[in-house]
């Protein structure tokens, strides 16, 4: 009360679009006391505002880069007007990074509805990890990855960079197993090689 900062905040969990408990962090970053359901079974956060969206899906590794990403899509959206158009939903599963594919997987259903599914974990070793196994699970050829400049979406409006999220969003490429090289990916790599300087027999 002295300072105005918030100590603690409460976000909705729900099982099919039904209020069933909330994620709870006490900052910085205690998440030890949350009420009533709050795991794999539930829905991602933020599912249940998008029931009948189907172009596109953005899933990020928190609540808190939830709210983010959204926001800076909806007012690039706005900014060149086109707010009559449908907005992406932007979700975050409930667990930690490395269990997020497995609420993804159980969300399968909801996901399948979209044309495009674009991951977004943290731009780091863990997050990488992360977009793989979430990808892998997601419904065939629907299934982009996007690089972060910055290590996570609120970082963006952190440092005032709201353009570069909205240029980073629209880069995402279509994910491919790590194995796999996508035949976009072949044809740069034939144009570089093209230009390189040979030495003739």
């Amino acid at each position: 009360e002295a300072t105005g900062e918030p100590v603690k905040e409460f976000v909705p969990t729900t099982i099919d679009g039904e209020l069933v408990g909330y994620k709870t962090r006490v900052f910085p970053k205690d998440f030890s006391q949350p009420i009533g359901k709050v795991g794999k079974e539930c829905d991602l956060i933020g599912q249940f505002r998008f029931k009948n969206h189907a172009h596109t899906c953005l899933i990020v590794g928190g609540e808190i880069k939830q709210r983010a990403a959204y926001q800076m899509l909806v007012d690039n959206q706005k900014a060149r007007g086109k707010d009559e158009y449908e907005t992406v939903a932007v979700v975050s599963p409930t667990t930690g990074e490395p269990s997020a594919w497995k609420q993804c997987q159980a969300q399968y259903t909801w996901l399948s509805q979209f044309k495009k599914v674009i991951v977004a974990m943290d731009n780091d070793e863990a997050g990488e990890a992360a977009n793989e196994l979430i990808c892998k699970i997601l419904p065939k050829g629907k299934a982009f990855v996007m690089k972060m400049s910055y290590n996570d979406a609120d970082e963006y409006i952190k440092h005032g960079d709201e353009k570069k999220f909205i240029n980073d969003f629209y880069k995402a490429r279509q994910w491919t197993p790590s194995e796999i090289v996508s035949s976009d990916r072949i044809y740069q790599e034939i144009v570089r090689r093209a230009s390189v300087d040979k030495l003739p027999f």
